[in-house]
C-alpha cells in the first residue's frame, strides 16, 4: 500500500487488538527481533560446523525435546517475573530488559527471547534428524569450530539443557496451581473428612504422612505411577522406628530398628484404599498402583538377581507353553521376548514396547532403535543390533509380518484395544507368566531362591547378559552403550563424541559374543 501524503499510518496492530506502538518501541522491538535473530542463527552455524567435522552426533541434537510456546508467555505475561529464564544471552537480555523499564516500553525481551531458544531448539533437532538421514549435503559450513567457538557451543547447548529443565519445572508448577483438587495434601484432607475410619485413622494420619513427607503437599496425584509406589516402598523401608531403645548395658546409645513388613503392608494397604478412592472420584486413572503391592515376611533388602545358569538358559529359549490355556492370548509375545531378553539385554518394559517401526537396518546390518523411544533414564535412547541366533529362530519373518498385517507394535497382543500407552499392565502379564508359570514349569523355584537371599525373574535376563559380557572380556564403554547406562555427565564422550559414534559393526561384533550354545 502506497501512503499518500497526510494519510494516518497503518496500525497492524489493531488486528490483534492492540494499540499503536511508538516509534522508539518499534524501533526498540526491531532492534531485540535483530539481536535474536543473529543469535539463533549464529549458533545454528556453529552446529552445523561442530556435526560436520565430527565434534559431536546428531544423537545430542535429537535429544531436546519440544517445548510448548504457552508456558513462558503465561509466565511473563502473568507478570511472575521473579524467576527469570535461563537464556544463553543472558547479559544483553538483561540489558534489554533494563532498557525497556526505563523507557517504559511495551515490548518484554525476555519474553522473545524464551520464544527465540524454544525455535532454537527446534531447530537444533531438525538439524540433528537431517544429519542422521543423510540429508547435510547443501550444508556448506564445514569448516572447523576454533576453541573459542566450541567452547560458545558448549556453553549454548549445556544453557539449552538447563533452559528445558527449567522450563518443564515451571509448566509442573502452572499445572499445580490449576489443579490445587488433584494436591496430593488436598486430597488427602479430603479422603479423612469423608471416611470416619474408627480406630485405624491415626494409621492412615501416620501412612500419609510419609508420603507427603516424600512426594510434597503440592504433588499432583495424577503423575503417581508405579514407580513412584516402588518410592515410597523403599523409602518407608529404609524409616526406623521413633521410639528409643537402649542397648542392655545402659551405656545411653540408643539403636533404632526397622519397621516390620507387617506395619509396612498395613500402610500400602492404606494407599491402596486412597488411590481407590481416587480412582471412583475420576482422580485417577486405574489400574492402582498398591493393588498388588506388598512386602514378603522375608527380609527382601538382602535379596540380590543372579544370572541365569547356562542349562537354564536352554531351558528358557526352548521352552513352549505345555497347557492350550497357558498364555493363551499372547502366544508370539512369550515366545519372543525372553530370547530377545537374553540376547539383547533390553529391559522387559522396554521389550514389550518396541514398535515395528523401530526395526531398522544399516549396511545390512538389522538393528533395534530405541533412539525415540522414552526409557527409564535418557541413556537408554540407544540401538541394539539384532543378534544372529534371534535372525536364526526367525524373528525377521515374524517382524515383517508384523509389518504386512500394518501393526504398530510388534506384539499387539498385549494390547487390547490398542491401548499402546498401558506398557507397563504389558510387561506385567508377560512377567506375570514367565515367574509365576513358566518358571515353575522349568523347575526353578522362586521360594528356594529367596532361602538362598537371591531373586530370579525375567529382569534377571539383563543380568545374564551383563555378566557375559564381562566373562567375555568386552569393552567396558560399548557394553555401557548396548545395555543402556551411559553416564549423562560424562563430558568427554557424552558431549564431543557421543556414544552413538561407536560403529554399528562394533556393536554388531560385541552382541555376538552373547553365546548360549552348550557345548560338548
Amino acid at each position: 500500500m502506497i501512503l499518500t501524503k497526510g494519510s494516518e499510518p497503518v496500525n497492524f496492530n489493531s488486528l490483534l487488538g492492540k494499540k499503536r506502538l511508538s516509534e522508539p518501541d518499534k524501533v526498540f522491538r526491531a532492534k531485540v527481533s535483530h539481536f535474536l535473530s543473529c543469535s539463533l542463527e549464529k549458533t545454528i552455524e556453529l552446529a552445523k560446523r561442530a556435526m560436520l567435522n565430527g565434534e559431536f552426533n546428531h544423537e545430542l541434537l535429537e535429544a531436546f525435546r519440544h517445548v510448548p510456546s504457552g508456558i513462558w508467555k503465561k509466565h511473563y505475561n502473568a507478570g511472575e517475573t521473579s524467576e527469570q529464564h535461563l537464556s544463553i544471552n543472558q547479559h544483553t537480555i538483561v540489558r534489554f530488559a533494563a532498557e525497556a523499564v526505563s523507557q517504559n516500553f511495551e515490548s518484554s525481551p525476555w519474553l522473545d527471547d524464551a520464544l527465540m531458544q524454544q525455535a532454537l531448539i527446534a531447530e537444533l533437532q531438525k538439524l540433528g534428524r537431517e544429519f542422521r538421514e543423510f540429508r547435510c549435503a547443501k550444508w556448506h559450513s564445514n569448516s572447523p569450530l576454533t576453541t573459542d567457538e566450541q567452547q560458545e557451543l558448549f556453553n549454548a547447548l549445556k544453557t539449552l539443557k538447563q533452559f528445558l529443565n527449567q522450563t518443564r519445572r515451571i509448566e509442573r508448577e502452572q499445572y499445580r496451581a490449576e489443579n490445587e483438587h488433584l494436591h496430593l495434601q488436598q486430597c488427602i484432607d479430603e479422603f479423612l473428612l469423608l471416611h470416619k475410619l474408627g480406630k485405624g485413622r491415626a494409621q492412615y494420619i501416620l501412612a500419609f504422612k510419609f508420603l507427603v513427607e516424600k512426594f510434597g503437599a503440592k504433588f499432583i496425584v495424577s503423575d503417581f505411577n508405579a514407580e513412584c509406589a516402588n518410592e515410597i516402598i523403599r523409602f518407608l523401608r529404609s524409616t526406623r522406628k521413633g521410639r528409643k531403645r537402649y542397648v542392655s548395658d545402659s551405656s545411653g546409645e540408643s539403636v533404632t530398628f526397622e519397621l516390620k513388613a507387617k506395619t509396612l503392608n498395613k500402610y500400602i494397604s492404606n494407599y491402596n484404599c486412597f488411590f481407590d478412592w481416587l480412582i471412583n472420584r475420576s482422580r485417577y486413572l486405574s489400574p492402582n498402583p498398591f493393588s498388588k503391592a506388598a512386602i514378603p515376611k522375608a527380609d527382601k533388602d538382602s535379596l540380590t538377581r543372579r544370572s541365569f545358569a547356562i542349562d537354564e538358559i536352554q531351558l528358557i529359549l526352548n521352552y513352549r507353553p505345555g497347557r492350550p490355556n497357558e498364555a493363551r492370548s499372547f502366544r508370539q509375545a512369550v515366545k519372543w521376548i525372553p530370547k530377545i531378553c537374553l540376547y539383547t539385554g533390553m529391559r522387559p518394559i522396554e521389550v514389550v514396547s518396541l514398535r515395528v517401526n523401530q526395526i531398522k537396518e544399516c549396511n545390512g546390518i538389522v538393528y533395534i532403535s530405541l533412539s525415540e523411544q522414552r526409557g527409564k533414564t535418557p541413556s537408554s535412547r540407544r540401538i541394539i543390533p539384532i543378534h544372529s541366533m534371534l535372525i536364526k529362530r526367525g524373528f525377521l519373518e515374524y517382524i515383517e509380518l508384523m509389518r504386512m498385517r500394518k501393526q504398530v507394535v510388534l506384539f499387539p497382543e498385549l494390547y487390547p484395544n490398542k491401548a499402546y500407552r498401558l506398557n507397563s499392565r504389558a510387561v506385567g502379564k508377560v512377567s506375570k507368566w514367565f515367574n509365576q508359570t513358566a518358571m515353575t514349569k522349568m523347575g526353578m523355584s522362586k521360594e528356594n531362591e529367596l532361602k538362598m537371599s537371591t531373586l530370579l525373574d525375567l529382569y534377571c535376563c539383563r543380568h545374564t547378559v551383563a555378566s557375559l559380557f564381562k566373562t567375555k572380556g568386552a569393552n567396558g564403554y560399548v557394553v555401557k552403550t548396548l545395555l543402556g547406562h551411559f553416564p549423562e555427565d560424562e563430558i568427554t564422550f557424552g558431549v564431543y563424541a557421543g556414544r552413538a559414534q561407536i560403529p554399528l559393526e562394533v556393536l554388531k561384533e560385541t552382541i555376538e559374543l552373547l553365546d548360549y550354545e552348550l557345548r560338548t
